[in-house]
């Protein structure tokens, strides 16, 4: 869409084009850019599809590749800079899976257990070589290593947790920890894991299943019932600053921070709050 008018500037039908399938709970990952490219998920479990994922040209919709076929997923993919290159990282039922963002190609793949299938919760990456998954519904969390020996690029698992189980949140690594809402269909707790051994290093309630945000050193917590906090997270716990509710159930959307303003929604409505020092003089 043109961002000023709103005018279709270029469109594709996925299920018509490309024969795939928009899951049992339609499309969640979210399209990326990358270079004057536009990267898709379009991938899915039903029908003779295509790809797994595609790349536009953000000007004319053209295709600029398509990948081999995979299986459909709710992560939004990531890109990351590992050897010098740019990595698109997928995470894709008990696939997890490297990309080249340029062509489509297929770098390195690795499986885990089908506990970890239903993975929604993006990846995130820890540089120079590493990224944390995590899952519901028994998957717990993960911490891989990316490595290149003669030429081949491979992924191993250094660590594998069942204490932390993100649902359709986020996580937010903080220095060499990192920080996450743990909890499916049943009670959530604030928690940390040390990225070196996996080891949880507190577990705090006071919040429903939260989505995160990390800005000028702080978190800014939004949990499903509407509550919004403000904290700082350390190796020893979670302060939390102030805690007011601005929303209704079900608030699942992760809090989006443009410059002092910030963007809240639940099932609705939409709001934006200035976080300026003028504006809570």
């Amino acid at each position: 869409l043109d961002k000023k008018t709103g005018e279709i500037l270029w469109a594709h039908d996925l299920m018509e084009e490309m024969g795939t399938s928009h899951l049992q709970r339609g499309y969640g990952a979210s399209p990326i850019a990358c270079g004057d490219s536009v990267i898709v998920l379009v991938g899915g479990r039903r029908g003779d599809f295509e790809a797994g994922v595609a790349a536009f040209k953000q000007d004319t919709g053209e295709i600029v590749w398509k990948s081999e076929k995979f299986s459909g997923g709710y992560p939004t993919p990531l890109v990351v800079q590992f050897n010098g290159e740019d990595h698109l990282i997928l995470a894709l039922r008990n696939e997890r899976i490297g990309l080249d963002p340029a062509g489509g190609e297929t770098r390195w793949k690795t499986t885990v257990d089908m506990q970890s299938a239903a993975m929604m919760a993006t990846p995130v990456w820890i540089p120079p070589d590493r990224f944390f998954c995590s899952a519901g519904y028994g998957g717990g969390s993960r911490l891989f290593q990316l490595t290149m020996d003669a030429g081949e690029y491979a992924v191993k698992e250094l660590w594998h947790t069942l204490k932390m189980k993100i649902h359709h949140a986020n996580a937010i690594q903080i220095d060499d920890f990192v920080v996450g809402s743990s909890g499916d269909f049943g009670p959530a707790f604030m928690m940390a894991l040390d990225l070196e051994t996996g080891r949880p290093l507190w577990r705090q309630r006071g919040f429903a299943k939260s989505t995160l945000l990390l800005a000028d050193g702080k978190l800014i917590i939004l949990d499903e019932q509407g509550n919004l906090a403000l904290a700082t997270a350390t190796r020893e716990g979670l302060e939390v600053h102030s805690k007011v509710k601005v929303l209704q159930e079900l608030s699942w959307t992760a809090p989006t921070l443009v410059g002092t303003r910030l963007y809240l929604r639940d099932h609705h409505t939409i709001m934006c709050l200035d976080l300026s020092a003028a504006a809570n003089l």
